[in-house]
């Protein structure tokens, strides 16, 4: 995060300090929720019928009570494409398929594997969309690709027997 914000600023500001220690902070605990998939052995479909409830338990109200909101501007089938995109697909449809994807490879394979993503979509912002890719995102690219790496190619230890 820090090479990203060196690099959008020219150097490190300390206006970006909280986003940055949020964006790491939520990086912690999506981690510990990807880990923490396994250790439950719970399903799937359990899991996303948990977060999405509880989530819907936490926002909404606060969304009803605080936040600002101009919903009735917006035309009825824009808000129900958002509904369904918003609501349904990103939040249940990957949401399970990222448990899923934990319960079938198991977490160290799943974390490696979505580590790529900033990979992959600060790469596709350069064409896509006429960003400038600066040393500092280049080299943040870099180290975490190699991160990467070293963790597809990295030999889990076998496993010992257990007593007979």
């Amino acid at each position: 995060a820090t090479l990203f914000s060196a690099n959008l600023h020219g150097a490190a500001s300390p206006d970006s300090l909280p986003g940055d220690l949020l964006f790491i902070s939520a990086s912690i605990l999506w981690a510990l929720f990807t880990v923490m998939l396994k250790r439950w052995q719970v399903r799937a479909f359990d899991v996303t019928l948990a977060v999405v409830a509880m989530s819907a338990i936490i926002y909404l109200p606060v969304y009803a009570l605080f936040l600002p909101k101009h919903i009735g501007m917006a035309p009825a089938g824009e808000i129900a494409l958002q509904a369904f995109f918003q609501g349904f697909l990103v939040v249940c449809v990957a949401m399970w398929t990222y448990a899923r994807a934990t319960e079938l490879l198991g977490a160290v394979k799943v974390a490696v594997m979505m580590s790529t993503v900033p990979v992959v979509g600060t790469l596709l912002s350069v064409p896509l969309l006429g960003e400038d890719l600066g040393s500092g995102a280049a080299l943040g690219v870099v180290i975490v690709f190699l991160g990467a790496l070293l963790g597809a190619l990295a030999k889990s230890p076998a496993a010992a027997p257990g007593p007979r």
